[in-house]
């Protein structure tokens, strides 16, 4: 039973939509007026305060642009790092330099005191996640310019949403585990609390629809709202006769209400009015009801299961026609409505595209794997790949649930000069032109076909597990398609059931071939992704045909206003719609081609700025193009300098040393991104930053000066790029000869004789030996190092801990909080030693992997009790 109800739409004040629509109303897409933002004083943003809308309205704040664009680009993309995270600031650094991500695009969140960082509730989520994000965007100025939200490793995957169902009941088939960047792309519902976000409907940016239905966009009244309400509790409390009653109500006032008829019609048939049941049935069917599984599978319906007319319901709808809407790119500022078209903001629902970049936790990757596979997928871009989609057809339900869409894949890859193969499997065997799989199966072996996935390539497998990542998880992790040279893959984070909308149909590749970006692609092929994890780039788009954009030829350096044409050269057979100006990651100005763009560098502090001109196709997928210069702004005379002392280390663990100077200014500050790491008064000074503040990887850091206690900065100075390195790794030790060898750690409390433990994973291992509070602790074992290269610990204890690998303390403290423990080995034996001392419960948890990260315990691990 579905209890979900549409609501009210919040519009948008009058001036706002003028300002982003044209007369017609509708948003603007290849033109409309150019509007200049030159006016800006830097740093501050438009304070423009914009309402999300949705099923109902939320007071988040995310703004829309003047000149709709989509196709998505570094600019149109956050980035979400866990910054108590070395491996999150790695794979985010990398991501950065691979796709020219502007660094005021990054969001830093501080999540060590998290109870878990692989799933929590949604509350924790909303505060501690999605909401700081929005509001950081917002005041940054950059709300406005965002399609893509997106999360680096060690940010909870899994989001457990039973608050926000409450006292609902729901249909067995939707369960309350959602996936993190399924609440995110539906960040408006589940912003608002609002558990719409579980319908398989719910995304409109879907281009697969069953067939037009009859709409009432009228907004609800508060009488409505007030019988929906009263509905859910009758049904939560299994009053079916009263629920009938408000729903009869409802019905009679929102009659193209599939939901409404469907839940009426489960009521009715719990009363055993099964003939009353049947036409509520059949009228939600009328109305726009497609799901074939639901109505199957719903425990509500178990009388109606062997009537006639319900079998002969079943068969009309296997044998509807499908409604292919024409691939479109994504914008996050625009409203979408019920057929899948974008409209004013007060019009529609509004998403962000979201996925993961990697997952180095549980059933992850090595960091290294990771920042291979975002390398791989950023240089195929634009490389129009002559591989071959393959759609697996077995006698498997996970092949079966999408086997019939795949001629009309087959047709519409075909149409567009792309290969695509039915092939009766598992997966394919013996192929070197693996560019896109659609699989149905519980495990594989990749390595064990033979084939090659071919750079920028979507590879993915319907299963029940293929997106839980916990270490206890069972069946093939989405992460086996990553490591072996997929660009993205997806999976949900709990059991699903074999339910086609909560996974994406094969026509995604069809939307990606056309040179829609990946998860472009995903997210017009999944009605219902509440539940879908998405991980790897979100930007690749290996059949992107991007224009040529011509670098302006501006003087140097930039004083007072500036205009210039801008100019590019658009794909063959395809024009340039309107221009985009960026200066330091934010949008400043847009314009129409053949328009001037108007700027005034007086808004701006003295010193080297990064300039982004973006021009976009007048396409429906309207694909980006951009060049990137820096420029010196020179309107006051004044500078600041920031170089790195020799006496500093970029070595991860160690300390930067940096001097800075600016004449005559009141105070310096050292910024990452938007973010200020350091304050100096005066117009001189050294900043001294640990390297973990920066993570591993590129990064690049700026000096800003003041003057006469003014709050705006006068100068900024050249960004200072910097590469953190991986600390030498530790050398192979020896380990003991003619060792009688067991799996396990070797785990000594208090004077007892040491036990020799092969699972660390339950909360309670150590209460189940018998570990009393404040009893010190010792865990003693051996493991091999596959390969050099950085492997990790992730600890958490409330006591004080000691860890230390073969002659090496890399851990010593006492915090209860994640602690994310980077370490470099060279291939061969090494030796764990951990010491729990202090007062506390006896409560430890420790992980070790390089890739993925497992509790301690045999599954790397070696003891002898003699230790």
């Amino acid at each position: 039973m579905n209890g979900f109800f549409e609501q009210p739409e919040k519009r948008w004040p009058r001036t706002i939509r003028r300002a982003l629509y044209g007369r017609d109303g509708e948003p603007c897409a290849t033109g409309g007026r150019s509007e200049h933002l030159g006016g800006h004083r830097w740093p501050s943003r438009s304070r423009r305060t914009v309402w999300l809308t949705g099923a109902i309205a939320c007071a988040v704040w995310l703004g829309a642009s003047a000149l709709a664009r989509a196709g998505g680009g570094a600019e149109n993309v956050a980035v979400v790092v866990n910054s108590d995270s070395f491996a999150s600031q790695a794979v985010a650094n990398a991501f950065i330099e691979f796709r020219q991500v502007p660094r005021i695009n990054v969001v830093w969140l501080s999540l060590a005191d998290l109870p878990d960082f692989e799933a929590v509730d949604v509350d924790v989520f909303r505060q501690r996640i999605l909401l700081p994000t929005l509001q950081t965007l917002k005041q940054r100025g950059l709300a406005e310019q965002i399609d893509y939200l997106v999360y680096s490793t060690d940010i909870p995957y899994a989001v457990r949403v039973q608050a926000d169902v409450g006292e609902r009941k729901l249909p067995q088939m939707l369960t309350t585990t959602a996936s993190t960047t399924g609440l995110t792309y539906l960040y408006s519902l589940t912003a608002a609390k609002n558990p719409e976000y579980l319908g398989l409907g719910v995304n409109r940016y879907n281009r697969l629809a069953v067939r037009s239905r009859p709409q009432d966009e009228r907004p609800w009244t508060e009488d409505e709202q007030a019988l929906a309400i009263e509905s859910q509790k009758h049904l939560a409390d299994k009053d079916y006769a009263a629920a009938v009653q408000t729903l009869e109500k409802l019905t009679a006032a929102r009659p193209h209400a599939m939901h409404l008829w469907y839940n009426l019609a489960c009521a009715l048939a719990r009363l055993a009015r099964a003939d009353d049941a049947m036409q509520a049935l059949k009228q939600s069917v009328s109305t726009g009801w497609t799901d074939i599984a639901h109505l199957q599978n719903d425990d509500d319906l178990t009388t109606l299961h062997e009537r006639e007319d319900f079998q002969q319901l079943i068969a009309s709808l296997g044998k509807q026609q499908l409604e292919l809407r024409p691939t479109i790119g994504f914008r996050g500022a625009v409203g979408w409505n019920a057929n899948g078209q974008p409209v004013r903001p007060d019009q529609g629902l509004h998403y962000l595209l979201s996925t993961m970049l990697s997952v180095t936790s549980g059933r992850g990757l090595s960091v290294r794997e990771a920042i291979e596979h975002l390398r791989r997928s950023a240089a195929a871009d634009g490389t129009a790949p002559a591989g071959t989609i393959f759609l697996m057809d077995n006698d498997d339900v996970r092949a079966r649930t999408r086997r019939p869409l795949f001629e009309i894949t087959v047709h519409r890859l075909q149409a567009v000069g792309v290969r695509a193969e039915i092939v009766r499997g598992t997966l394919p065997q013996g192929r070197d032109d693996v560019m896109g799989l659609v699989a149905g199966s519980a495990s594989f072996d990749w390595p064990a076909s033979k084939s090659q996935i071919l750079p920028g390539a979507i590879c993915e497998h319907l299963t029940s597990f293929g997106g839980a990542m916990q270490e206890n998880a069972d069946q093939t992790p989405l992460t086996e398609f990553l490591r072996n040279g997929a660009a993205l893959s997806s999976g949900t984070v709990t059991e699903p059931y074999a339910i086609a909308a909560k996974f994406p149909s094969p026509l995604l590749h069809a939307s990606y071939a056309q040179g829609c970006s990946a998860a472009e692609a995903f997210y017009q092929s999944v009605s219902g992704p509440y539940q879908l994890l998405i991980v790897g780039d979100p930007l690749c788009a290996p059949w992107a045909r991007r224009p040529i954009v011509h670098r302006p030829e501006l003087p140097s350096p930039l004083r007072g206003a500036v205009q210039w044409t801008p100019s590019a050269e658009g794909p063959a057979d395809a024009a340039i719609s309107h221009f985009e100006l960026f200066v330091d990651g934010v949008r400043r100005a847009a314009c129409r081609a053949g328009e001037r763009f108007e700027f005034d560098s007086a808004n701006l502090p003295d010193g080297p700025h990064e300039f982004r001109l973006v021009a976009c196709v007048a396409d429906a997928i309207q694909t980006q193009g951009r060049v990137i210069w820096s420029s010196i702004v020179d309107n006051h005379g004044r500078f600041v300098q920031l170089k790195l002392d020799d006496s500093g280390s970029t070595t991860l663990g160690q300390t930067l040393k940096l001097d800075a100077e600016a004449p005559q200014a009141s105070a310096i500050e050292l910024r990452y991104g938007d973010q200020t790491l350091e304050r100096i008064v005066g117009d001189r000074g050294r900043f001294a930053v640990p390297t973990a503040r920066l993570g591993l990887g590129p990064t690049r850091l700026s000096a800003v000066a003041f003057f006469d206690d003014n709050d705006a900065p006068g100068a900024v100075s050249a960004p200072l790029e910097l590469r953190i390195t991986t600390p030498a790794p530790l050398a192979a030790t020896d380990v003991p000869r003619d060792a009688d060898w067991k799996k396990g750690v070797s785990v000594a409390a208090g004077e007892r004789a040491a036990k020799i433990v092969d699972s660390t994973r339950a909360a309670s291992w150590l209460q189940d030996l018998g570990v009393q509070s404040n009893e010190p602790i010792a865990l003693d074992a051996y493991f091999d190092a596959a390969t050099d290269d950085l492997y990790q610990f992730q600890l958490q204890c409330p006591r004080r801990v000691e860890i230390k690998i073969d002659e090496t303390v890399i851990y010593a403290g006492e915090d209860a909080v994640w602690k994310y423990l980077p370490i470099a080995l060279q291939r061969g034996p090494h030796r764990l030693r951990v010491a729990v001392t202090g007062d506390g419960p006896p409560r430890l948890r420790l992980r070790f992997g390089g890739p993925g990260t497992y509790s301690v315990g045999a599954r790397h691990f070696r003891t002898t009790v003699a230790n």
